[in-house]
This record gives C-alpha cells, sequence and structure tokens, in this order.
C-alpha cells in the first residue's frame, strides 16, 4: 500500500481527521489546497516530500542579513 491509498482510507475512516489535525497543530498544517496537491503527487507515484531538482537560477533574495534586518 503506497502513502496515497494509506491517507485516502485514514480520510475514509475519520472524515474529521483534518479538522483534529488542524486544531492539533494549528498554522503549522497545510492548507487544504496544499494536502490535495500533496495526495495528488503521491497517487501519480511520487515516494519523497523533498523538493525536485528546479532550472535557472537559484533564489539570491534570501539571505541570512536580510532576515536579521527584517526581523530586528
Amino acid at each position: 500500500m503506497n502513502i496515497a491509498n494509506e491517507m485516502l482510507d485514514s480520510v475514509r475512516d475519520d472524515p474529521n481527521l483534518l479538522q483534529r489535525v488542524i486544531t492539533a497543530y494549528g498554522d503549522a498544517v497545510l492548507s487544504r489546497r496544499r494536502i490535495l496537491e500533496w495526495y495528488k503527487r503521491f497517487k501519480e507515484g511520487r515516494k519523497e516530500t523533498a523538493d525536485n531538482e528546479r532550472s535557472g537560477r537559484p533564489s539570491t533574495s534570501t539571505t541570512p542579513e536580510k532576515v536579521d534586518k527584517v526581523w530586528n
């Protein structure tokens, strides 16, 4: 059984599961839309949650100095 089927079975067995997760984890929970996107990815055979490689230049806008400037 793959993770997508396990997720689907969990939701079918407990329709209040998403609400319970939101109650337990608050703002740290993915949105319903993101959950459905990830569900689709796993159903299509994805096995990992790590980001895919992307083409193009890597982001240079987030640096420790800029983060510190924003938060302090």
